[in-house]
């Protein structure tokens, strides 16, 4: 990132002279950060999405941060409706089972394993 410059002899600079975007973003962020952005974005074009997470990212959000009792408040802060999210969860909940490796449908695993505890134990 560019080092900021200051160009006259005033303390602070003079936000009511920039143009809106920028006084905008001045009064959310601050004036040094402001003129951050504008030395590494100026004249570029840029576009913030409506989301702040991006759909492919969502299920992995959702299984970290959903505890099943916050959907609304997620849905809300997040932006999607507690119907999508909720389809999102359940998705993830069957992949989950799709991928558990039960025990009994590999009955060799627990010849192995049983093998491995009688050896620890004879030592």
């Amino acid at each position: 990132m560019k080092e900021v410059v200051r160009i006259g002899k005033k303390e602070g600079p003079d936000i009511y002279s920039w143009h809106s975007i920028y006084k905008e973003l001045a009064q959310l962020i601050g004036t040094e950060a402001t003129i951050q952005i504008y030395q590494e974005f100026k004249g570029t074009q840029v576009h913030f999405p409506v989301r702040l997470i991006r759909p492919d990212a969502l299920p992995y959000v959702l299984n970290n941060e959903y505890n099943g009792k916050n959907l609304r408040k997620l849905a809300h802060y997040y932006g999607y409706s507690e119907r999508h999210l909720r389809r999102i969860i359940t998705d993830n909940k069957e992949k989950a089972d799709e991928n558990h490796v039960n025990d009994h449908s590999l009955p060799y695993l627990l010849d192995l394993t049983k093998n491995e505890k009688g050896k620890k134990n004879e030592e």
